[in-house]
């Protein structure tokens, strides 16, 4: 039997909904402007090849912009699941 969510529930799981959204989004939006830059900085030369830039770039936005993406996209499915 499931029971209908409170509207404190689903109020604190919308807002969830939109903190975690808008970290995902962002962070996700930040990390594509430092992959094209870097394919932007490696097309127009510079010595190394495009394949090395592209994938230290991709490690670095793992690193640095995965793990905020992640903890957004974690965020907001719990929001989602407090609300249903």
């Amino acid at each position: 039997m499931s029971e209908k969510p409170t509207a404190v529930r689903r109020y604190f799981g919308a807002m969830l909904m939109a903190v975690g959204g808008l970290i995902a989004v962002l962070s996700g939006l930040c990390s594509l402007t430092f992959l094209a830059f870097v394919l932007w900085n490696a097309a127009s030369g510079g010595g190394r090849t495009v394949i090395a830039d592209v994938v230290q770039m991709l490690t670095l936005m793992l690193a640095f912009g995965g793990i905020p993406f992640g903890v957004g996209l974690g965020v907001f499915f719990w929001g989602r699941s407090l609300r249903k």
